[in-house]
């Protein structure tokens, strides 16, 4: 950036505000640093922010472990409050620094494309970790081309999974060169055997058809990763590939496009974005960095409410009816704001030192925390006081959606023991032992979902209706560290979602609803309403994932459908898309 210190402050006057004094803090910041530290603040900034595509750039949270970053200088960037630090995490404070500071919009736009390969190449190196090291994961061809020129600019994990491509690509071109003669050798076979089995006509066309499904199968294959490149641009195009494909071979993976497609097409905006999937009501960005907007139906309109004044916080946790909602600052501070009249929504004062809020029932009466002391503590909203139960070492707390039950899960030497407590202080029962760190959350219907962090995260969830006899509902592992849990109001579904796949189980039998993989596509804040699933994409818009494969399909016929079949499948029949009227 051109020009001296006090030229770039004297520039700085004109933004104004918050703005203003970002811009200042992180300007006069930079400016100290040695130039080690300027080139790691850099890489450090750069890995903080989601490039725009159309839209304007975002923050985004990365892993603490995946910052080739000094300590030093993470602390002195927290101390100038230019990121934020979590236990395991980082991001940038203010997602106004990426308008107000113009070195750091700057680097962005220099490095804007380098930016979204990095990242992409970040989220695939997490999946790839997630899976135990999958081969399958690996990039390849084109995507592996364009990431190796980026390797001074990786992380140790990164590189790892660089390496580790370029390894499989190498062995991959041995194999297909071994298979080339392999090939050769059994063509000479071949011939000599259709010879024998000239007169056998019944071997003949059994082969031809396992030959014609086979090469289905991969048309189908082919056409569905060529219609998930469509849904940005062209979802209503991918929908109708997909269609075919599936209609050819149908595959998980062209089911899996179809479904997608579908949501892509019909995805909706809001204001200035969502922040979750609308329920009772809908959450969008404000005006402004402190506000989000409220929004209540209108039939079937949403129009503007009350605002909730959010201020560097977070929303945490919503009750099941969603008549009030914990918003969290840091790791230390969070408030309750009761939205029952969501034209005039207001903060409810907590008693002094209840701790961290975690958890609350379905209405907001009945609400748990953590102390600083590490206890769990009990309050009802109105009373001046609260309950602090006896166990210490408390790691997390969520209230059973009908108040009758707090679960714990509370530090035991490298395991955390999860437990089930009455509201007054009484254990009632042991639920589980996981490994240590592991949060706890609640759902409608006597569901508890246990998320453990160590290694490759794991989610058990639980039927704790009768907290002495607990039930196994699900369980997914191998997940990354953006996985969310989330139940539907009636508790009857519960869905886990991570950057690599959606996942729906039915409560009740444990029977797998969907398994849909979402790998790249940066889908998440998901709402489960029974077995439909809403999500957010990387532009704030809500995708809704329709599992009924029979109405995804009536549905995209209800327009005109058409397809290349030369082009996009060529050598296969032509098959009828869509059922006859």
């Amino acid at each position: 950036m051109a020009g001296t210190p006090v030229d770039r402050h004297a520039g700085y006057e004109d933004v104004g505000g918050i703005e203003h004094a970002l811009a200042r803090t992180a300007e006069s910041t930079y400016d100290q640093l040695t130039e080690d530290d300027r080139r790691a603040a850099r890489s450090l900034f750069t890995r903080l922010v989601v490039p725009g595509d159309g839209v304007g750039d975002t923050k985004r949270r990365a892993r603490r472990a995946d910052l080739p970053v000094p300590d030093a200088l993470l602390d002195r960037l927290a101390a100038a409050r230019l990121i934020t630090l979590g236990r395991d995490s980082v991001e940038l404070t203010h997602e106004a620094l990426l308008r107000a500071w113009p070195r750091l919009a700057g680097w962005i736009d220099q490095d804007r494309d380098v930016l979204r390969l990095q990242h992409r190449l970040a989220e695939a190196a997490a999946v790839w970790r997630a899976h135990d090291r999958d081969p399958d994961d690996l990039y390849r061809g084109a995507s592996l081309d364009q990431v190796a020129a980026l390797r001074d600019r990786l992380n140790e994990g990164e590189r790892e999974f660089l390496d580790a491509a370029l390894r499989a690509d190498h062995l991959r071109a041995e194999a297909s060169r071994r298979a080339a003669r392999r090939l050769r050798r059994l063509a000479a076979g071949m011939t000599v055997l259709a010879v024998l089995l000239a007169g056998t006509a019944l071997a003949a066309a059994f082969a031809q058809q396992r030959a014609a499904r086979q090469r289905n199968d991969a048309l189908s294959l082919r056409a569905s990763v060529t219609a998930r490149d469509m849904l940005a641009g062209r979802p209503r195009d991918a929908a109708v590939l997909a269609l075919a494909a599936y209609r050819l071979a149908p595959t998980a993976e062209a089911r899996d496009a179809l479904l997608l497609a579908h949501a892509a097409g019909g995805a909706t905006t809001l204001g200035r974005g969502y922040l979750d999937p609308p329920g009772r009501y809908a959450l969008t960005y404000g005006d402004d960095t402190d506000d989000e907007q409220l929004w209540r139906r209108d039939g079937p309109a949403w129009v503007p409410a009350g605002r909730v004044s959010a201020a560097d916080s977070h929303l945490h946790l919503a009750g099941v009816d969603e008549l009030r909602a914990i918003y969290r600052t840091g790791r230390t501070g969070s408030d309750l704001w009761d939205l029952a009249d969501l034209d005039h929504p207001y903060r409810i004062a907590a008693p002094a030192g209840l701790g961290m809020l975690d958890g609350m029932d379905r209405t907001g009466s009945l609400l748990s925390a953590v102390g600083a002391d590490g206890t769990a503590r009990v309050w009802r909203p109105g009373d001046p006081g609260f309950v602090r139960l006896p166990p210490g070492d408390v790691v997390g707390t969520a209230v059973l959606a009908d108040g009758s039950g707090i679960v714990l899960s509370r530090r035991d030497g490298d395991q955390d023991a999860i437990e089930s407590w009455t509201p007054d202080g009484r254990l009632i029962a042991p639920l589980l032992r996981v490994p240590h760190p592991a949060v706890v959350q609640a759902g409608a219907g006597g569901l508890v979902a246990v998320n453990s962090y160590l290694g490759n995260a794991t989610v058990t969830i639980l039927d704790v209706s009768d907290p002495r006899v607990p039930r196994t509902v699900a369980r997914a592992d191998g997940l990354d560290e953006t996985t969310t849990v989330v139940f539907d109001a009636a508790g009857r579904t519960v869905a886990v979602v991570d950057g690599a796949e959606a996942r729906i189980w039915d409560a009740r039998s444990g029977a797998r609803v969907l398994s849909l993989h979402t790998q790249g596509l940066r889908l998440n804040s998901p709402r489960l309403d029974g077995d439909r699933l809403y999500l957010l994409d990387g532009k704030s818009a809500l995708w809704r994932i329709d599992t009924d494969v029979d109405a995804v399909i009536r549905q995209t016929c209800a327009r005109p459908v058409d397809v290349d079949w030369d082009r996009d499948f060529p050598g296969a029949d032509p098959v009828e898309l869509c059922p006859a009227p």
